[in-house]
């Protein structure tokens, strides 16, 4: 429960820092702040359906990220309609978002493994001369 509240407030943050960069780009000066709100909901709801699309596994990653991204893009779809989020951005830019939102999530995930994987192995070696010695 902590890694998923973890992983919504980071996507949460990834969302709003793309967001802020392309309103810059399309010559915004502020933001509202129900929008970080909306935000908040759309992500809490991407990953309530990730704990459900990943209980399905494929042995074809590409596979599992287009059904990620394609769900994603679903309720994207759906909070900019109940939002009206299509009157100041158009599709393609979120699109372009979700995509960059989930590429980044992705980036961080493995960035994180690395890690992970850097510190079991140092354990592992630690181990191993602990027992030869």
């Amino acid at each position: 429960m902590r890694k998923m509240i973890v992983n919504i407030m980071a996507t949460t943050g990834i969302t709003l820092v793309i967001l802020a960069v392309i309103a810059l780009l399309f010559g915004a000066s502020w933001l509202c702040i129900t929008v970080v709100l909306e935000c908040l909901g759309a992500n809490i709801l991407i990953h309530l359906g990730f704990l459900i699309t990943h209980k399905f596994e494929s042995r074809y990653a590409v596979l599992e990220s287009a059904l990620d991204i394609g769900y994603m893009l679903i309720i994207i779809i759906i909070f900019a309609n109940i939002f009206d989020w299509f009157s100041s951005t158009p599709l393609w830019v979120l699109v372009i978002m979700t995509i960059l939102v989930y590429a980044s999530g992705l980036l961080l995930s493995i960035i994180r493994m690395r890690e992970d994987i850097r510190i079991i192995n140092q354990l592992i070696n630690k181990r191993n001369n602990e027992v030869n010695s």
